[in-house]
């Protein structure tokens, strides 16, 4: 553990695990480093990239809700061709991100201080700290306000080296409860890539809502853990089996 000054990038404090850099946004995010966090979702993503990695394809990893960018770190580190793009909205979080970016002296992670909505330019009440930051669930009293992008309009905005078409996309959505809403803000990428979706939702109700919607895109869904979902186009079936079976 190495302590550090900094100009308020995190709470300054830096942890080293699986050879990687992390800045933690409040002493309580230590548990997402844990090698037990998440263990089915950290194995899903690592399967797809090794099979798209063998068929030589560049990866797109598109990690919404990143918090302080375990799975961004992680991806862009084992990406040879592709990138990150990296959505976070709650301030501290975002520090801690783009000091972990800096830390491990990335060249290939774009990071963007907002909330992934349905609709772009509106600004949104954010509930919440830490891992648990919400616009859709107020988690107690702490809240500040964010601007709402769609993912749509997000990635229409890359920078101009940044060639989608030429990539894989994979996508990963933490939103506490905004996962519907981030989703419909992704029509167009959802038709004209067929990202491979990893996806928590945390009640029943929201996963009747979002396989009722994302069915009208012909994709299929497979829970990974009691709250994590691999959610993958339905033609991958009939090509590759192994999208099946990621458990």
């Amino acid at each position: 553990m190495k302590f550090f000054v900094l100009n308020r990038p995190c709470i300054g404090v830096q942890l080293s695990i699986y050879n990687t850099t992390f800045c933690l946004a409040q002493w309580s995010d230590i548990f997402v480093l844990d090698p037990r966090y998440e263990k089915a979702v950290t194995r899903a993503i690592i399967k797809i990239l090794n099979q798209l990695s063998r068929r030589s394809e560049g990866v797109c990893f598109i990690d919404v809700g990143a918090h302080i960018g375990r799975y961004a770190i992680l991806v862009a580190k084992l990406v040879r061709k592709g990138f990150v793009i990296a959505v976070e909205p709650e301030p501290n979080n975002f520090r801690a991100l783009v000091c972990s970016i800096r830390s491990n002296k990335l060249k290939n992670v774009i990071a963007y201080r907002v909330a992934a909505h349905d609709v772009s330019g509106e600004m949104l009440r954010l509930y919440g700290h830490g891992a648990a930051s919400s616009v859709a669930i107020q988690w107690g009293d702490r809240q500040c306000l964010v601007e709402s992008v769609s993912l749509d309009d997000l990635l229409k905005d890359l920078p101009n080296y940044v060639k989608l078409s030429r990539h894989k996309l994979i996508m990963k959505i933490d939103v506490e409860g905004n996962e519907l809403n981030v989703i419909k803000g992704a029509i167009k990428t959802l038709t004209n890539y067929r990202p491979i979706i990893i996806c928590e939702i945390l009640s029943r109700k929201n996963l009747e809502y979002v396989a009722k919607y994302l069915r009208n895109f012909e994709y299929k869904m497979q829970s990974l853990d009691d709250r994590n979902y691999l959610i993958y186009p339905q033609e991958l079936e009939q090509v590759k089996p192994w999208w099946t079976r990621l458990k």
